[in-house]
């Protein structure tokens, strides 16, 4: 049985099945399919580069990869100093993170989204946080959109976790 099937099978029998492999080194490129795919680290996740992509392209998907990657380790920090709850970050693609907790026990229950965008303008990267799977309520009033700080970002996520958005059923 390989991994992906053991997690069907717990999925199946009502566990949440979440969890991320933080030994895959910090360099390592993989390729960004599927978030199900068993195989893939969370830390990282390279860019698909298209052989349609333009040179300015290619170098605005490397940046956003980049920050990412810094980014998803302070997000984990930021998360492990709420200890009250089991929170952890996992990795969609290269440039899309979540914070989710297993406490609820709400199989694909509320969860913190950070998304990472490049803006060609400003020449840097832009970051879009919003909360899922809540309220239109609770999600109005935790968004934060086209944030170049990534410092506000962290206060975002801390504010977020304070406030129990993810523990909650809506």
């Amino acid at each position: 049985m390989n991994l992906n099937e053991a997690k069907q099978l717990l999925k199946n029998a009502g566990y949440l099945v979440e969890f991320r492999d933080a030994s895959q080194e910090k360099d390592r490129e993989i390729e960004d399919d599927s978030y199900v795919d068993g195989r893939r680290s969370w830390n990282n996740a390279k860019a698909r580069i298209s052989a349609y992509d333009d040179s300015d392209r290619r170098k605005e998907k490397r940046i956003v990869e980049r920050t990412v990657n810094e980014l998803i380790e302070k997000v984990d920090e930021v998360v492990n100093r709420f200890e009250d709850y089991d929170y952890f970050v996992k990795r969609y693609n290269y440039e899309k993170i979540q914070i989710r907790t297993t406490d609820n026990g709400v199989i694909g229950g509320p969860f913190l989204q950070i998304s990472a965008y490049y803006d060609s303008k400003a020449g840097k990267c832009f970051f879009e946080c919003v909360t899922g799977r809540t309220s239109d309520k609770v999600h109005r009033d935790y968004m934060l959109t086209h944030c170049y700080d990534e410092e506000k970002v962290l206060q975002w996520v801390s504010k977020c976790l304070g406030d129990g958005i993810i523990n909650q059923e809506y």
